[in-house]
């Protein structure tokens, strides 16, 4: 016989509500994970999915970023603020190197530059967006019907995720932290991934592997050059270099600067090779040439130009070590920390882009034969509309059929050999239920329909 403990009732509140704790704790864990880690699918967070559910349905002309945003707080629940939403918006909408190498929104006004990154836009009330022509042909609207829609307060929202034809994960890399997890991918030019992608719809051998295909990041802009590092053991994925051009024994012009760094964090470098900066430490002088002077030569902030001036006994030292090394315009990306989300919405972990390439497209394909099978049987209940419409109106004109009660009309159709439609209503029938007086008068529907009967109807089908 099993003898029970007795446990004091303070106890058991304690562990009472410890188990409550830890259940709260949990849920948290796992919303902030899903809210802050990216989808392998669309690569995108929640926060810029409804951003997405919500200019695509709506968003057919530009409106101000204030006024999207609350429009996409009240059609997706979105339970934080309108504030995060602008600044997640802005984010979709910027385009300087460095930022989106698609950005998903087309922007209207200042959003940020180089100068100072995302830190320099003007205020959401002065800013617009609108959807960009590229999104529809990312996102397609012929997978609509693929798609798991959400539920919350009982409003259908956003997807669970979108099906891009590329992984945006990638073409637009992510950066997000969780709890215990974190996601930073650089970006990868477009052009790359479809050729990538292409080279695996080539032969299914080919898909088995992801050591046939190589990725190296690229920024849309980006005049230097990112060399892809062959040894990862000491975590550098690749280097970035800027660019940097000899004018003179005494002078050197720069053009370009790493990604992630701002004009205005170079310009603060520079001015720490002056003769006179109070912060150059020994390290810096045994690491740096010193400067005479720079000039700031910009055009705009995506064509940045310093002319630096500096004497030759300090650009013999920038020669030996290199221009890019001695001026500070070589940049070491560490390996990247591959952790999406995937279909079933669980944390996964992959080794490298290609790695996370090749699990897009083992993903994707299956469902371009879904999307095939949808498109079909939307075109045959087109042409089954189109063909019982026609026969309709006939029957109509020629007195076999008589308007009369919805009943008797089902079972008319039926008898007469008409075919229903799948979820046309309760019988399959509510196209010809529905007709409009306009669309019941035969001669008008003749007279414009007539050469609109397909040629599908006579034997063909929807396939060919």
């Amino acid at each position: 016989m099993r003898s029970w403990r007795l446990i004091p009732l303070k106890n058991l509140l304690n562990i009472i509500v410890s188990c409550i704790r830890i259940k709260e704790f949990s849920r948290f864990v796992i919303k902030d994970l899903l809210g802050s880690v990216p989808s392998m699918m669309d690569g995108l967070k929640t926060t810029q999915r409804k951003v997405l559910f919500a200019a695509m349905e709506d968003l057919k002309e530009k409106k101000q970023v204030d006024e999207f945003a609350g429009d996409v707080v009240s059609k997706t629940v979105y339970r934080h603020g309108r504030s995060s939403m602008e600044g997640t918006i802005i984010g979709m909408a910027q385009t300087f190197v460095g930022s989106n190498n698609v950005n998903l929104l087309k922007p209207r006004g200042q959003f940020g530059s180089r100068y100072e990154g995302a830190k320099d836009h003007s205020r959401a009330h002065y800013l617009f967006v609108e959807l960009n022509d590229i999104t529809k042909f990312i996102f397609r609207d012929d997978d609509k019907d693929l798609l798991e829609y959400l539920e919350e307060d009982g409003m259908l929202v956003q997807p669970k995720w979108y099906l891009p034809v590329v992984p945006m994960s990638l073409v637009n890399g992510t950066a997000g932290i969780a709890r215990g997890w974190a996601s930073n991918i650089p970006n990868y030019h477009m052009n790359d991934v479809i050729n990538a992608l292409f080279k695996l719809l080539r032969g299914p051998t080919i898909a088995e592997d992801s050591n046939s295909i190589s990725l190296k990041p690229g920024y849309r802009g980006f005049k230097g050059r990112v060399e892809k590092s062959t040894d990862n053991d000491h975590g550098i994925n690749c280097t970035i270099y800027g660019c940097a051009t000899e004018i003179s024994d005494t002078v050197i012009e720069i053009n370009e600067i790493p990604p992630g760094r701002t004009i205005v964090e170079y310009k603060t470098f520079l001015q720490s090779l002056l003769p006179d900066a109070s912060n150059r430490s020994e390290y810096s002088k045994m690491k740096y040439p010193t400067i005479e002077c720079f000039q700031e030569l910009h055009e705009d902030a995506n064509n940045l130009r310093f002319r630096v001036s500096l004497d030759k006994g300090n650009m013999m030292f920038a020669r030996k070590r290199g221009l890019l090394e001695a001026f500070n315009l070589v940049s070491r990306m560490p390996v990247e920390t591959l952790n999406l989300l995937d279909e079933m919405q669980q944390l996964r972990q992959f080794l490298n882009a290609e790695e996370t390439l090749t699990a897009f497209y083992d993903m994707r394909l299956p469902y371009y034969a879904a999307r095939k099978a949808k498109l079909l049987e939307r075109m045959s209940n087109d042409m089954t509309r189109i063909d019982n419409t026609i026969m309709y109106l006939e029957a109509l004109d020629k007195g076999e059929i008589k308007q009369i009660n919805r009943k008797k009309l089902i079972a008319k159709f039926t008898e007469k050999g008409y075919k229903a439609i799948p979820n046309d209503g309760d019988s399959g029938f509510d196209h010809l239920i529905n007709l409009s007086c306009d669309e019941l008068d035969f001669e008008c529907t003749q007279s414009r329909g007539g050469k609109g009967r397909p040629a599908s109807t006579n034997g063909g089908n929807a396939e060919d």
